[in-house]
């Protein structure tokens, strides 16, 4: 009995046996520039991170027992909730690159403010404020870079110019 052999060139093959290329216009714009290992999004765990570190942050005041402090309930609060909608919108987009800069951004703004706001000598207030901005800044950082390592290279083939 003879093994069936596959055809010389299959449809999926280009010319001369070589690959295809892969239709461009099928592939989403923005939705493959995530760099993931191995099954691991890295997108899409700094949404998660970034979320549960907005609640965190958030509610912070009456967890650490700072509450009385308007600057620092205010301040936490807002950047929290919008550290939050930055994660979810993170899980939704696959991360974005204005999504990264505005939890960076956002980071410093939480790592500056008992400075700025005059509550750098409430105790827990300022330490949550010291750990949790160069968090946020962190997470953004890796966020930046996956998209960075994910790109495919613009460098110019060997023998077109």
């Amino acid at each position: 009995m003879e093994v069936p052999r596959p055809p010389e060139n299959p449809p999926e093959y280009g010319v001369n046996g070589t690959p295809a290329p892969v239709p461009t216009a099928y592939l989403p714009a923005d939705r493959n520039t995530g760099a993931a290992w191995r099954g691991f999004d890295v997108q899409r765990a700094v949404g998660v991170l970034l979320l549960l570190g907005g609640l965190w942050h958030a509610a912070a005041p009456w967890t650490f027992g700072y509450a009385d402090v308007p600057a620092a309930k205010l301040s936490n609060l807002i950047a929290g909730l919008v550290l939050a909608a930055v994660g979810i919108l993170f899980l939704v987009l696959r991360g974005t690159a204005w999504l990264a800069w505005l939890a960076g951004a956002i980071g410093v703004w939480v790592l500056i403010a008992p400075h700025v706001l005059g509550f750098a000598d409430r105790g827990m207030a300022a330490y949550e404020a010291v750990w949790g901005g160069p968090f946020t800044i962190v997470l953004a950082l890796i966020a930046g870079a996956a998209r960075w390592l994910g790109r495919p290279s613009r460098a110019i083939p060997a023998g077109q110019f």
